[in-house]
């Protein structure tokens, strides 16, 4: 999910700041980020950094840290139940046709697999072919 939100904000025209771990700062910033922050090294983020959204991707970002969302600003997380809606599916195909974005896959799993899938969680990513 982070990877997309990355492309789309940046393709946009907005100006995007991934946070992730060492081994995937190249690959966040070749998705368009223009600043990428170290989850564990950062851990006090630059004092008086805000932000008009925030996206918690990955549904572990400290209580901390969200106040650095603008009065006007919003936070949106992984855990937030959103409506969709066709005319954003048929914007998402669009793009990922044009290829104006492109799937990130960190890894794969057998069918058998997929109630523990999203509970595993492997260092690094790689992009889909």
């Amino acid at each position: 999910m982070g990877t997309a939100a990355v492309q789309l904000a940046a393709h946009s025209g907005a100006v995007v700041t991934g946070v992730c771990s060492t081994v995937n700062v190249d690959l966040v910033r070749s998705l368009g980020a223009s600043r990428v922050i170290h989850y564990l090294r950062d851990t006090e983020g630059n004092a008086g950094d805000t932000y008009d959204i925030m996206l918690n991707a990955v549904g572990k970002m400290p209580r901390s840290r969200r106040g650095a969302v603008k009065a006007s600003g919003k936070f949106v997380s992984v855990t937030t139940t959103t409506r969709e809606r066709a005319e954003d599916r048929a914007y998402l195909r669009g793009q990922l046709a044009r290829r104006a974005i492109r799937p990130v896959i960190d890894r794969s799993f057998a069918l058998e697999e997929i109630r523990e899938a999203p509970a595993t969680s492997k260092p690094g990513t790689r992009e889909a072919t």
